[in-house]
């Protein structure tokens, strides 16, 4: 015959294992959401890292645009101010020449 008191204990064993398989479960359950989450940061990280390196590259690639059409655009005046420079040379030399001409036809009159 099992006294009460052992009946008790037995009750209060039996709660406390279940309780233990109840928290080791539980437990186990936590490391197995513990390990998804550090898969999923450390995937998260990779990406975060190939997104940096991407920017970083558009950032290099956008200063050398810059610089690109910073020289670009100062070829461009360059070439307009020669292009100036020439079309006065022009219009003196087509002055030049229609004074010579002039002269030409006003020698052959005299002629």
């Amino acid at each position: 015959m099992s006294s009460p008191l052992y009946r008790s204990n037995m009750k209060i064993e039996s709660e406390a294992s279940a309780q233990i398989m109840a928290s080791t479960a539980e437990i186990k359950n936590f490391q197995e959401q513990l390990g998804l989450l550090r898969a999923q940061k450390s995937g998260g990280d990779s990406i975060l890292e190939k997104i940096s390196r991407e920017i970083s590259e558009f950032l290099i690639q956008i200063g050398r645009l810059k610089e690109e059409l910073s020289s670009k655009t100062i070829d461009g005046h360059r070439i307009l101010e020669e292009k100036k420079v020439l079309e006065r040379n022009i219009s003196e030399l087509e002055k030049t020449l229609k004074g010579r001409v002039d002269e030409v036809i006003s020698v052959e009159k005299e002629e």
